[in-house]
């Protein structure tokens, strides 16, 4: 028979006994209570005690005492100072010691329970025996307001915890992000706070008698030899999309053959199983159809994001292994992020022009549903074939305003309407000519235009335009770097190599004549061991430095380190144009306030980076995002923004706001002409409110909607409230704080804008890199649309959770 069995029927022969003596009657009942119910109510006892006062020591068990009240009754040690308390205390006390003996005798003849089993009773029955001498009225009032305590306590408890959607019996814990789940009563959540939080227990006021927990058993030594302990068991995951999501994943990052696909069935068991289990199959085929479908997808999820916006377009070509690829890409402002997506690369076959690379961008931009009158601004390099491809961009707009102007226009006049159809095949005649100039006749239809020339470019990219100030001013002192590089060449030899490791001389990085950061490396890797290289040149004058070439290094890496920090900084995915201006003229001031050495290298440093920065402000979209940017504090006069700039960066935000207003491609939305009815009833409603007063500065558009105020006054009154944001902090967190602000909505939309144009071509060039893995002299016959499929969704990894296959 079980032990606690055994001691249930000591505890009920004891009491028979005891109700011989004093000639009680027994409640038989007791025993036939199922265990369920006993173990149900003696853990609410328990709780409740606990939880109410955690000081008292708390002890339970089953009563062994005739009378049915006390039946898996909780004791309490209670402190007690009168006279009487203590002789009754006593009386007991003798009375449960013949109970005892008696209990004990009696088990001893049945041979049911065990001495030592049962050694505590003693002092069981003596806390529920001073237990039972208080009045049923005290013990009813102690219950009620245990219950009280114990209800405060759970409320005190549940509020760490959070409910899991619906479900009213699962929970979560919000301590510390600890994010354990549970199910069932209030004690599971106070056990997980005893185990994991004790501070939390203390401050609450509860205390639960909680066995410990036995560890985990280690694996046989047949199955385990190095005694692991075994793991817990997890659930399988068999959705099919994330299998083969993940093995797509695991070739495009891994740049494996599609051959490799063949085998990962046959060495991975457990893809076998999985994929029999669907009814599928996966091979190189399979995965080449998968890489195509999940390209095509990429695509259909960048022109949803697309819509209703204006992207900048970055875009450049590159040969790798006897190819030429031209690669595009898209960048936008959503919030205060910036989001940049490639939406192509592709082979060219033809040559290098302006005029096919053209070609190749509009082919890209109607993948994602976008024309070039979507475009905000490009930004390209300094090549001749680049800024030529940006022209005809340009140009290609202008015709399609024109194109939206006479399609809006339907009450010009017929011989007006000829003359401009006259115009639009002037210009179209026009682009087909490579050798296209800006005549008077196309200068004079742009300033006439009355729709928005949106399209702001070329943006030359910035890095590269401060590369140039600083390669314009190393290719002046080449004789102090060839002597340097000399050195650094003859240390790489095997007769120098060891003797410069014993003299603590670090490997020294050589340097490209065409890149002037390497140039940098390399002279500051030699003046960091210049002690180490000095000691050597005793030996082998070979490598002596003269100590004029020491001033040229100490020199020019003092001068150009601002330069290479900021490179750094402009590698940044989230860098607006304004964030450039703000970095760039911080490195300026940095140089500005070094001591000139002997070469007068300082001085000419900060000459070229200032030269070559005024070109910045040729920009107009450059300008404007310098207007909306809290972080600067522009006055009237500015030195740096003078009032000719600040006109024009003006007259840019309004005729963004004024495109904004236009239907945008992949909007999909018709222009619908606007009927002599309604025209007849806006004017109507305009001279109602003008007889009325009108609305004080507002006015009414021509489609009956009330317009805020201009933009130029929007801006000037932008501009003269104080409301600075810190200069470590980015500017569209402060538009994003602001885009629920009425007066600023429309100023908020033109930054969104503005602040996604691409000053860098930063994504570009890492596109490039990720091709090189990509196309190896070992896997150069893909084909052009499989190798574009592999790098569209290589460079937008971040949208393949989005993708499913089946």
């Amino acid at each position: 028979m079980p032990l606690i069995y055994s001691l249930q029927l000591a505890g009920w022969l004891a009491g028979v006994e005891t109700s011989k003596q004093t000639g009680s009657n027994l409640n038989l009942t007791n025993f036939d209570e199922t265990r369920s119910d006993r173990r149900s109510s003696r853990g609410r006892n328990r709780s409740r005690l606990v939880s109410s006062q955690p000081n008292l020591r708390l002890r339970t068990t089953r009563s062994t005492l005739p009378s049915s009240s006390v039946r898996n009754r909780v004791s309490v040690d209670r402190q007690t100072t009168s006279s009487d308390s203590r002789s009754s205390i006593e009386r007991h006390r003798s009375r449960l010691r013949l109970d005892q003996r008696s209990s004990s005798s009696s088990s001893d003849q049945s041979g049911l329970v065990d001495h030592s089993s049962i050694s505590d009773l003693s002092d069981i029955n003596q806390r529920a025996e001073d237990r039972n001498d208080l009045p049923e009225e005290n013990i009813a009032n102690e219950g009620e307001e245990a219950q009280q305590n114990e209800e405060a306590v759970n409320r005190r408890v549940r509020q760490y915890f959070d409910a899991i959607g619906d479900e009213r019996d699962k929970w979560r814990c919000n301590v510390e992000e600890c994010g354990h789940e549970l199910r069932g009563h209030v004690f599971h959540m106070k056990r997980h706070l005893q185990r994991m939080y004790q501070n939390i227990t203390q401050r609450i006021g509860f205390q639960l008698h909680l066995p410990q927990r036995e560890p985990r058993q280690q694996a046989p030594a047949d199955n385990n030899d190095n005694g692991q302990l075994l793991p817990k068991r997890q659930k399988l995951d068999l959705d099919l999309n994330k299998t083969v999501k993940s093995l797509i994943r695991l070739f495009i990052s891994r740049n494996y053959a599609f051959a490799g696909a063949d085998d990962w069935l046959k060495e991975l068991h457990i893809l076998k199983q999985k994929f029999d289990a669907y009814g599928k199959t996966f091979n190189r085929h399979i995965l080449k159809r998968h890489i195509m479908q999940e390209s095509q997808q990429i695509y259909h999820l960048i022109s949803e994001d697309l819509r209703g916006l204006r992207p900048s377009i970055m875009f450049d070509s590159a040969s790798r292994n006897d190819r030429h690829i031209f690669s595009a890409s898209l960048r936008y402002a959503q919030g205060t992020e910036i989001i940049e997506r490639t939406i192509g690369m592709l082979t060219q076959h033809d040559q290098q022009t302006g005029r096919n690379l053209k070609d190749q961008l509009t082919k890209i931009l109607e993948i994602v549903g976008l024309t070039e009158n979507d475009i905000y601004a490009t930004c390209t390099d300094q090549g001749a074939n680049m800024l030529r491809a940006a022209d005809l961009v340009i140009e290609a707009q202008e015709v399609l305003n024109v194109c939206r102007e006479l399609k809006r226009d339907e009450n010009a006049d017929s011989e007006d309407k000829d003359q401009a159809r006259d115009e639009v095949e002037m210009l179209q005649q026009e682009r087909d000519d490579d050798d296209i100039e800006d005549d008077e006749m196309h200068q004079n239809l742009r300033e006439d235009d009355d729709i928005l020339n949106l399209i702001q470019g070329p943006l030359v990219c910035g890095p590269h335009t401060l590369q140039l100030a600083a390669k314009d001013v190393t290719k002046d002192y080449t004789v102090e770097i060839d002597q340097v590089r000399a050195v650094v060449i003859r240390s790489k030899k095997m007769v120098y190599k060891q003797v410069l490791v014993n003299n603590r001389v670090n490997k020294l990085r050589s340097d490209v004549k065409s890149r002037w950061e390497s140039t940098y490396l390399m002279l500051s890797d030699v003046l960091r061991n210049r002690q180490g290289l000095e000691t050597v040149a005793e030996t082998y004058p070979v490598l002596v430095i003269s100590d004029e070439c020491w001033d040229f290094i100490d020199e020019y890496v003092q001068a150009f380190e601002p330069v290479h920090q900021a490179m750094l900084e402009f590698q940044r995915a989230d860098i607006t144009m304004s964030d450039f201006y703000l970095r760039s003229a911080r490195m300026q001031a940095k140089i500005g306030t070094l001591e000139n050495g002997p070469k007068n290298l300082v001085t000419k440093l900060h000459d070229s980076v200032k030269l070559r920065a005024r070109k910045f402000f040729e920009c107009d979209a450059f300008v404007a995002a310098l207007l909306l940017d809290k972080r600067f504090t522009w006055s009237a006069n500015h030195e740096v923004l003078n009032a000719n700039l600040r006109e024009k960066g003006i007259q840019h935000l309004e005729k963004i706001h004024q495109a904004l207003n236009l239907p945008v491609a992949n909007q999909q939305q018709p222009e619908v002409l606007i009927r002599e009815e309604e025209e007849a009833a806006n004017a109507a409603e305009l001279e109602f409110q003008r007889l009325i007063g009108g609305v004080g500065d507002r006015r009414l558009r021509a489609d009956g909607r009330q317009d805020r105020l201009n933009i130029r006054q929007q801006v000037e009154r932008f501009l003269t409230e104080r409301d600075a944001w810190p200069q470590d902090k980015s500017i569209l967190e402060y538009w994003h704080a602001k885009r629920d602000n009425e007066e600023l909505q429309d100023l908020y939309k033109i930054s969104q804008v503005v602040y996604g144009a691409a000053f860098s071509q930063v994504k570009v060039e890492r596109d490039f890199s990720g091709l090189a893995l990509v196309l190896t002299h070992l896997r150069s016959l893909f084909a052009d649309n499989t190798l574009n499929a592999i790098l569209v969704v290589k460079n937008n990894l971040d949208l393949l959770d989005k993708v499913k296959f089946y």
